[in-house]
């Protein structure tokens, strides 16, 4: 097998402590 790859958009939903959090952002992995 080669080289594995994928790239895209993300959306996370989590907490920290007590407080919601939520983001966005755009990922790559290689591996």
């Amino acid at each position: 097998m080669g080289t594995r790859y994928w790239e895209g958009a993300v959306a996370v939903v989590g907490s920290a402590g007590d407080r919601a959090i939520a983001g966005q952002g755009y990922v790559e992995l290689v591996g």
